[in-house]
């Protein structure tokens, strides 16, 4: 996920939306939320619960109905 030969999508992601250690992936577990477009649009952190990130994902169906 990490170094020149990180895979194409990893790649988009990274440069998409930042973290905290700016475009590296700390360790598995990195999520990211991406649009019905493919756009990357959240980024979070491997010590996010994944049940927290419900209200993100809700916002954006909203946002693409």
């Amino acid at each position: 996920m990490n170094g020149p030969e990180a895979q194409p999508l990893y790649q988009y992601l990274k440069r998409t939306v930042s973290g905290s250690i700016g475009s590296l992936v700390r360790w598995n577990f990195q999520k990211f939320l991406v649009d019905r477009r493919g756009v990357a649009r959240h980024r979070y952190e491997p010590s996010v619960a994944p049940n927290t990130v419900l209200a993100d994902i809700q916002t954006l169906l909203a946002e693409e109905a």
